[in-house]
Parts: C-alpha cells; structure tokens; sequence
C-alpha cells in the first residue's frame, strides 16, 4: 500500500546536501535513496513526501538544497506539479521525475525553469549525481544572473541621463534612413514623452514621421564607422535642447546618452544678451573692463575696452599682460605698475585707483579713470594674489574742461 506520509533524514551532517523526494512510490523512494548512498558520493540528506501538500510543507519548514520531484502524486498530476512548488519556491532546484517519456512535458518543463527531466526506468547513479549537480549549479547561475540584471535594471531605470540602444535601418545602397528601437530607460520615456513599451521595436519614424534626418544620419554612422560623437541638438517636437552622446557597441547598431540641457541653453542665451547690452552701455559711457589672469600672465580686454584702445572690438581679446599694458602712456606707465603692485601685496586690501593718460592706436591721446581690486586665495604667509579685475573710463572731456 502506497504510504501517504513518509519523511526520514537520512544522514544530517552540516555538509549534507540536502535533498527533498516528493514521491508516492515507496520502491522508486528506496530505489533513489540507495542511488544517493553510492560509494565515494556526496553525503545526501534526504526526506520524503508521500504527496504534494506535505512536500510543499516540507519546504516551508526547512531549506533544500534539490526537489525529486513526481509528476504523478495522489493530489496533483503533471506540469502543473512543478508548477505549484516552483510558484511557491522560486529558489529551489527541481528535478522532475516521470514514468512517461513525452518530449513535449520535458520542453515545457524547461521553460518553466525546471532543471532537468529523468525518466525513471531510466535513473542510474551517475545520471541522478550528474543531475543534481547540474540542477544545483543551473540554478544558482541563473539567480546571480537574475539578481544582476535586477540590478542592472534598477540602477538602468533610476538614471537621470536618458539612455537608448537602437538598431539602425539602411537602405538598398546601405544609407542610413532610420533606427529601431531596442532598450530604453524610464528617463528617456520622461525626456522624450514616449512610452517605452509602446516604442519597443518600432523605428523612429514610427513613432515620430518627422524626425530629424540629420540625427539619423550622425546615429548611422557611428553604428557604421564605430565613431562615437558628442553633439548638442534642438528637438522642434519638444522645443528643447539636449546634449546627446553616441556609441556603437556593434556594428550595426548604436546607443545614446542624452540630457535636457535647455535651462542652460537658455542661461547661456540670456548671458549673451546681457553682455550686449553691457557692451553697448560700456560704449555709450565710454568705459570698459579688464580681467588679468595673475599666474598666466594674461589679461582679458572686454570689446568695449578694445573699442576704447582704438582696436576692432573682435580682435584677440585674452593678451600676454604687458602687450595690454602697451596702450599706457609711457610717462604714466610706472605709476600704473606701481599700482598693480601695490594691489597685488597680501597686506593690501586690493583695490586702486589712478588717473593716466592712454594712447590709442590712431595716435590719440586719451585721460583714462582706472579702478580694480585684486582678489586672493589662502590665508596668512599662503595667501597669494589669483586675479585683478577693473574698468577704465573715458575722462578726457572732464580733464580738458
């Protein structure tokens, strides 16, 4: 008579690999017990359920390292066996035992992430050794696996940069006229306002008919030169600029890095802005500015100051420091020096101010009002001059009144 409930540990030692029988038979348990008993074999501690609900018991209880399992128990019949404890327990290798050789179960059974499939007319020694060593190890590989693309997937979704990988698409001559849709992170679907699902496989003029020529042209030929490019591009569809980074990992294919750098597009804009319109009021009140880069030795003339020295405003505008000093008179030129000197002492306080004639390159004689301030860095006997910034203002009406 077939014992409903049967579980015996066999051997219990810490090294033990623990194996659980879920199996009716008293003879086939007998028989795979005296398997795992083999001479010169890995010390097994086995226990047996009689049927699917004690086997699943069994497993809440105590950890396995391997299920023998049968796929033909008092309470549950075929797949759907493997099935309840691979639902219940995604970590523990099974091994499915049948009486029926069917290739159909066997390929099924793989795909629900059974390990192996043994006949049991068909069960040697050997053949049950080898398959539990492969179970276990099949196993636990595909968990590190799983855990890094987990991982992986984590740290891919919680990017802020938005990533994509993309296949490109050519045409009979191999021109590049569009690109398909591979991969793509939650901040590209934010960037771009696409759903990734929807967008998985599609190509680009798909998704969007217009879409930028020039963009598929770039992303053709690094998928084709191996090139990767850094470029900034202005979408229309979204009215936004984005900093893109393109690289072919394969021949054939390409993946992008792209960032929303609008706000800075913006930044930069409105900084141009404000600089014209200092330049054109530095023009009209007939001053202009300097910046001297005290360890390079240069200084930075502002447009305005260029305008002023006589030169075109769109001239080299950074200069070694003494060719800027050469539009000061030369009868004022060691007072002018002694001031940058003086400003440029760690126990100074920075500023100065001195009037001193100019000439420009025409000739002209010009009254200058110069004012800066020396900026440093570090403290006490470290402390050293970095930089001198300053303007110079047009007095010759006053100076001649």
């Amino acid at each position: 008579m077939k014992s409903m409930l049967r579980s015996t540990a066999a051997k219990s030692h810490t090294s033990d690999i623990r194996v659980l029988i879920i199996e009716d038979e008293p003879v086939i348990v007998d028989y795979l017990r005296e398997l795992l008993a083999g001479p010169g074999y890995p010390s097994f501690a086995s226990s047996v359920a009689a049927d699917l609900a004690h086997g699943l018991e069994l497993l809440k209880q105590s950890a396995f390292d391997v299920v023998l399992l049968d796929l033909g128990l008092p309470d549950s019949q075929g797949l759907d066996t493997a099935l309840s404890v691979r639902v219940r327990f995604p970590n523990v290798p099974i091994i499915v035992l049948s009486g029926l050789n069917d290739e159909d179960i066997a390929v099924r059974a793989q795909g629900m992430d059974i390990q192996d499939y043994l006949m049991k007319g068909q069960i040697s020694g050997p053949l049950l050794l080898r398959s539990i060593r492969y179970a276990i190890e099949r196993k636990r590989t595909l968990d590190e696996l799983r855990e890094r693309e987990e991982n992986y997937r984590g740290l891919f979704d919680t990017m802020t940069e938005a990533f994509a990988q993309c296949e490109i698409v050519v045409d009979a001559e191999g021109k590049p006229v569009d690109f398909r849709y591979l991969n793509m992170n939650k901040a590209w679907e934010r960037l771009t306002g696409l759903s990734a699902f929807h967008a998985l496989g599609k190509t680009a003029r798909e998704l969007v008919p217009d879409v930028d020529q020039e963009l598929v042209d770039i992303a053709g030929s690094v998928a084709l030169t191996g090139k990767p490019v850094l470029f900034n591009q202005y979408n229309k569809r979204l009215d936004k600029w984005f900093e893109v980074y393109i690289y072919c990992p394969e021949r054939g294919f390409f993946a992008s890095f792209s960032r929303d750098i609008t706000d800075h597009k913006k930044a930069e804009e409105a900084l141009r802005e404000s600089e014209e319109r200092l330049s054109l009021a530095a023009q009209a009140a007939n001053f202009g500015s300097y910046d001297i880069n005290i360890a390079a030795g240069e200084v930075y003339l502002s447009p305005a100051l260029m305008t002023l020295f006589g030169m075109p405003a769109d001239a080299e505008a950074r200069v070694p420091l003494n060719e800027g000093l050469r539009f000061v008179h030369p009868d004022d030129l060691p007072r002018i020096q002694k001031s940058l000197e003086q400003s440029m002492d760690p126990r100074s306080g920075g500023k100065f101010g001195v009037e001193h004639r100019i000439i420009r390159t025409d000739g002209t004689v010009l009254w200058v009002n110069m004012r800066g301030e020396t900026f440093f860095e570090g403290e006490d006997e470290q402390r050293r001059p970095v930089r001198s910034t300053g303007v110079l203002q047009d007095i010759t009406e006053r100076k001649r009144a």
